[in-house]
Order: C-alpha cells, then sequence, then structure tokens
C-alpha cells in the first residue's frame, strides 16, 4: 500500500514539474483561444488555450468572443502554465489574468466551447452546460453558431471544391424550410430541425447550391 501512494504521488509531483510557466503580458490576441505572450526575456510565446475552443475569424461571435478576452486581460501580464507543445509549435496551456482562469472564464461566459475532443475537463464540460442554459454570450441566439472544429472541416472542405478536388459530399434537410444544404454549406447540420437526406430531396441552397 505504502509503494503504491508513494508511486501516485511521485507521478503527481512528476506531472507538477513538467509544467512550464510563462508569465508576460500579452503583444497579439487572434483570436478567444490563441494569444502570444512577450516574457522577461523579451521572447515571444504563441499560446494556444487548452481544453477550449473559440470561434474562428470570420464565424458568428468571432470578433465578440475576441474583444471579450481582450476585455478580461486588460492589459495586465498574465500567467500561462503549459503542459505541452501543439503540431503548430504553438504552447498549449492554461491562461490567468491574476486569479483569474481565463480558460474557465471564456467558456463560462459563453465565449467558447469545452473542446470535448481534446479534454476531459468535468469542470470545463459542466461551465458550458450552465452558460448553455444561461444563454450567455453565443448562446444568447436560439440557435448558436456552428462550432469551430465543424467551421474549420466546412472550410477545408470548400477550398478543396473551389481547387477542383473530388470531394464526396453530405446533404442535410432543414426540416422546417425544406431547404438542402451539402457539407459545404455553414447550415450543414446545423439548422435547428433537419435530418441527413439525399441529393434530391428538397429545395437547393441559394448559398451552397444544395
Amino acid at each position: 500500500m505504502f509503494k503504491i501512494i508513494t508511486a501516485a504521488l511521485l507521478a503527481s509531483f512528476l506531472s507538477i514539474a513538467l509544467a512550464d510557466e510563462i508569465k508576460g503580458r500579452v503583444v497579439s490576441v487572434a483570436d478567444a483561444d490563441t494569444i502570444t505572450v512577450l516574457d522577461a526575456a523579451n521572447t515571444q510565446h504563441k499560446i494556444r488555450f487548452e481544453g477550449i475552443d473559440a470561434p474562428e475569424k470570420g464565424q458568428d461571435y468571432g470578433t465578440k468572443a475576441t474583444e471579450a478576452l481582450k476585455a478580461a486581460i486588460g492589459g495586465n501580464p498574465v500567467r500561462v502554465v503549459t503542459t505541452e507543445r501543439d503540431k503548430y509549435g504553438r504552447e498549449v496551456g492554461t491562461v490567468f489574468a491574476g486569479d483569474r482562469n481565463l480558460n474557465s472564464w471564456l467558456v463560462e461566459n459563453g465565449w467558447a466551447w469545452h473542446y470535448k475532443k481534446y479534454s476531459t475537463d468535468a469542470k470545463l464540460a459542466e461551465l458550458e452546460t450552465k452558460a448553455r442554459a444561461a444563454r450567455v454570450g453565443l448562446w444568447a441566439d436560439s440557435k448558436a453558431p456552428i462550432a469551430p472544429w465543424d467551421f474549420r472541416s466546412l472550410q477545408k472542405q470548400q477550398r478543396a471544391v473551389k481547387q477542383g478536388d473530388a470531394v464526396p459530399l453530405g446533404y442535410w434537410l432543414n426540416t422546417s424550410s425544406k431547404s438542402r444544404h451539402n457539407s459545404t454549406c455553414r447550415y450543414y447540420k446545423n439548422t435547428s430541425k433537419g435530418r441527413t437526406c439525399e441529393k434530391d430531396e428538397g429545395k437547393a441552397c441559394g448559398i451552397c447550391g444544395g
């Protein structure tokens, strides 16, 4: 029993030791989940907020979420506890402005999703559920914007179609308007009522052509 407890404690201490801390000021806010921090050694660190995903530039609420983060930082220095580096070379971690955990704050105030694909954080999941129920931030509208990971996937498909690449399309029928949206459309699987359908069902969307 003693050995098991000791091993658990050792693993805990190692995880703390492996976490790096960055302190500095924010010199750039790309969007509500990516910032650049300049430390005391004049080194820039591109930071990706861990466990969350915020609206992309050009996406509904993208600008509002970014402005909300800027206001929350308010020109104050930040502290970042990083845990890894992602495939884009960004340092991934939790960002603090004073005692405020900005990762949690963004989800709590409805400016970001809990990124469940990469995070099992029960607290972030709970905060998103409460934000949805309270209809704050991007949840204020009856139909929230498409999730950013789906938005990125649609953009990728749209680029492939424009370049003439063969892309298998899916189809979605808005059962209220009877409009058919293909998988390059922002409304694909993003209507209050709908279902997957065949390419000849309903009427073609005026944006994507169905």
